[in-house]
């Protein structure tokens, strides 16, 4: 294979989809690094100044073609170098040539597996997701991308009486924070009036958006609700709640992130939800809790200790 090869092709593609406007038609090569599998240099013919900006242009294009073309051909440190949304991209094409993969382990029981070189290198059953910690140790290990994926969401109906014309969804109200932050000053942050799902026993997931907290293309994770994809990552955080007799309950639990949360799949069942908590929470919060679907209103009772 020579160093160089046309990219005619890509040109005459780029120019179909109008994706750049006009490209100048001269001979454009790359240098192909072979064992990378991307390109590291480009080459053109003689060209003038009005090119000049569609021709960077064009580069630009191609190089980012090339480089999300194969997720499993990508090193670890140029897919760390990846924006999210390029890393997001990989990701999904990922669950899309392993989907029968995945569903096999799903079948056997697995909740959550790491996917590197189109295997599977690390598989987990526990409720908990994969830690970041053991997602780097393994990319660092292999040298590669590594990418997490978790069963899909476990979705039990349990719908409130119906009382009149509409339908309400049970919630909590919950303030957080990060995980050292001090609960005295967590319980005095703006709630998050979370949907309390009673028929899921784990998932505890809020916006991103709501976090001032970075990541890197390492620590995404796709998982599947009602049969959409959705991506998220996972942190660490600090979840309070205050009974009825001012006590404050707060535990530090790993719950996802996730992106894009107006669009994502968990507000499929209910448009305006603002956070999704399951059953499980109520258990380490050591809360008593009690659901009115009369008046729709949630009430963290006050625990009173008998002799």
């Amino acid at each position: 294979m020579s160093d160089y090869m046309q990219l005619e092709e890509q040109n005459k593609e780029a120019k179909k989809e109008h994706i750049l406007g006009e490209i100048p038609d001269f001979p454009l090569y790359v240098k192909y690094d072979t064992m990378r599998q991307i390109p590291v240099s480009i080459q053109a013919n003689m060209f003038s100044s009005n090119q000049l900006i569609p021709f960077y242009q064009f580069i630009t294009f191609t190089i980012r073609r090339y480089l999300i073309q194969d997720p499993f051909m990508i090193s670890l440190k140029d897919f760390q170098n990846l924006s999210i949304e390029d890393a997001e991209t990989m990701h999904k094409e990922v669950f899309k040539q392993c989907k029968e993969l995945l569903n096999e382990s799903w079948k056997n029981g697995t909740r959550h597996v790491i996917i590197c070189n189109k295997k599977i290198i690390y598989t987990s059953k526990d409720l908990e997701d994969i830690s970041n910690e053991i997602v780097e140790q393994l990319a660092e290990k292999y040298n590669k991308a590594c990418y997490v994926f978790s069963a899909p969401d476990v979705v039990e109906e349990c719908v409130w009486t119906r009382v009149d014309e509409k339908d309400f969804y049970p919630t909590l109200k919950l303030h957080v924070g990060l995980e050292d932050s001090d609960e005295n000053q967590v319980i005095t942050t703006v709630p998050i009036y979370a949907d309390f799902d009673t028929g899921n026993p784990y998932l505890c997931a809020f916006d991103l958006s709501r976090f001032k907290v970075k990541f890197n293309p390492l620590h995404i994770r796709q998982a599947e609700h009602l049969k959409k994809l959705y991506t998220f990552f996972t942190q660490k955080i600090k979840i309070c709640v205050k009974d009825e007799g001012n006590k404050i309950h707060s535990i530090t639990r790993q719950v996802r992130l996730v992106k894009d949360w107006k669009n994502c799949a968990l507000l499929q069942a209910s448009p305006n939800r603002a956070g999704f908590v399951g059953r499980d929470l109520m258990r380490h919060l050591d809360i008593k809790v009690e659901l009115n679907p009369v008046t729709k209103n949630t009430r963290i009772l006050q625990i009173i200790s008998t002799p």
